[in-house]
């Protein structure tokens, strides 16, 4: 099984996805955030999941993965933080599946 979500909060801060044998699917792109870098936690355990992120937003991956992946596909990627710009910082695991993250 698994589940879609859209979120439209302009004060962003976060929040935790688990995906175990399904998957998810969270579209944050007309969502904002007030105040530093927001936190996604995630953990996939033979599952999958797709994070879409506004243009603006930097993302930031610190999450693990053991016969999986995690794919950063924003344009952000690799760029200097420019002040002032919205971060969302992914942490966790990824099991035997894998997270893309993309705009």
């Amino acid at each position: 099984s698994g589940f879609k979500r859209r979120i439209f909060s302009q004060a962003f801060k976060g929040g935790e996805l688990t995906s175990i044998f399904g998957a998810f699917d969270v579209d944050l792109r007309k969502a904002g955030m007030q105040d530093g870098p927001a936190r996604i936690d995630i953990f996939v355990l033979f599952g999958g999941g797709e994070l879409r992120v506004p243009e603006d937003w930097r993302v930031d991956i610190q999450a693990s993965a053991i016969f999986g992946g995690i794919e950063d596909k924003t344009h952000t990627h690799g760029e200097a933080l420019n002040e002032g710009q919205p971060r969302l910082v992914v942490t966790g695991m990824a099991l035997f599946g894998g997270v893309e993250v993309s705009h």
